[in-house]
């Protein structure tokens, strides 16, 4: 995570806590997350692509 921008951390330190702390059917994300969740991928997807 310490690689991540910091705009992108919180999607992935909520998932984690997700993961960790609670059932699928009792996760709960904020329309803020979610919100961040695309700029996510679309960041990795594009630093997968720069390292091809």
């Amino acid at each position: 995570m310490p690689h991540l921008p910091p705009e992108h951390r919180p999607v992935l330190e909520h998932a984690r806590k997700l993961y960790l702390a609670c059932h699928y059917q009792d996760e709960v994300w904020s329309e803020e997350l979610r919100a961040r969740v695309r700029p996510l991928v679309d960041d990795g997807l594009a630093r997968i692509d720069r390292l091809r």
